[in-house]
């Protein structure tokens, strides 16, 4: 069977993680690959990384929300830029989880991992399922 790859250092997700909320807190926009590995499969998605979430919580950051359509399906993403495609990026409406509800609370709870589902279950609608299938090992 499959062997997934082995799991980067924890220290260098956080370091990762902390000059990313720095980026965003200083104005600047920065784009994130929700599910943190390409998609080979059309019309699914993968299980979004849960930094995602804690990324969105800490900053309190306005998503905008873009999906790729029509990209080549390719074993590696570098494959897919030199492949030529029609592809589209679509970009949905912005949202934003701490804009005051009717209610007088937020969008969705304010928990790391409450945003990363309700981010998921948005690109459920505009793509298609969640592939829970392992990543692949690395071809020696």
């Amino acid at each position: 069977g499959a062997v997934a790859p082995p799991a980067p250092p924890a220290n260098r997700d956080l370091a990762g993680l902390r000059e990313a909320l720095r980026h965003v807190q200083s104005g600047a926009i920065l784009g994130i690959f929700p599910e943190g590995r390409l998609c080979r499969h059309r019309g699914q998605i993968y299980p979004f990384a849960p930094g995602v979430g804690l990324l969105i919580a800490k900053s309190r950051a306005i998503v905008l929300p873009a999906v790729l359509r029509e990209a080549p399906v390719c074993e590696h993403a570098y494959s897919s830029l030199i492949r030529p495609s029609r592809s589209v990026i679509e970009f949905m409406e912005p949202i934003d989880l701490f804009a005051p509800q009717p209610s007088g609370g937020p969008a969705v709870p304010i928990k790391a991992g409450a945003i990363a589902k309700h981010l998921e279950e948005q690109y459920v609608r505009w793509v298609g399922p969640v592939n829970y299938e392992p990543p692949r090992a690395a071809k020696s």
